[in-house]
């Protein structure tokens, strides 16, 4: 190979990271942006879901376009009774939908004690890997949602990684604590497509 054929698939190997980069930080820039402005106007009941693919290429259904390492940030907010959801990903300007009525803070509040059975959980599993002085290799290509719920009485935050694994890589879908994690992400995005119509 010719050093011009080399240096041009350099070069754009560097331009086609920088772009795929710089499409998963306006997606990030864009929601902080929006974090910002919920903490000004003191908006404490926030459910995220952050879903997505690590190591792939993420097509959407309205455009013909991919990204890799694709992402979409949804966001639902609850303040004096008032339901929002924005939506952002790599592709598309911000949406954002008010809603009348959400059952699923609801859902949420019946799962409380048992999304708290995940801390007690890890505290447990981590002092073992420790032990074994054993951390597995983290997965480079999977499927993602990250939950994060945030009320003034309650904070949660786990990532699912492909359908049924933790962060580690580990399979945890009979612990009760995982299950409800995924249900709520599932009764949200039931929400989110209903609300989008």
């Amino acid at each position: 190979m010719t050093k011009f054929k080399i240096s041009t698939l350099i070069i754009l190997s560097l331009s086609l990271t920088l772009f795929s980069n710089a499409q998963a930080k306006k997606t990030e820039q864009l929601f902080n942006k929006y974090s910002k402005q919920l903490k000004a106007s003191k908006v404490d009941t926030i459910v995220i879901v952050k879903s997505g693919c690590t190591g792939c290429d993420v097509v959407y259904a309205d455009t013909p376009k991919s990204v890799i390492d694709g992402q979409t940030i949804y966001v639902l907010t609850q303040k004096a009774g008032q339901f929002k959801l924005a939506i952002f990903d790599d592709v598309d300007n911000p949406k954002y939908y008010s809603v009348d009525t959400c059952s699923l803070f609801d859902t949420i509040e019946r799962y409380k004690q048992t999304l708290k059975l995940k801390e007690a959980f890890y505290k447990k599993e981590l002092a073992e890997l420790k032990k074994s002085k054993f951390l597995p290799p983290r997965p480079i290509h999977y499927s993602f949602e990250d939950l994060t719920i945030q009320t003034p009485s309650f904070k949660y935050n786990f990532m699912v990684n492909g359908k049924n694994a933790d962060y580690l890589g580990f399979v945890r879908e009979n612990e009760k604590w995982f299950q409800a994690t995924k249900t709520i992400i599932e009764k949200f995005f039931n929400y989110s497509q209903a609300i989008k119509g």
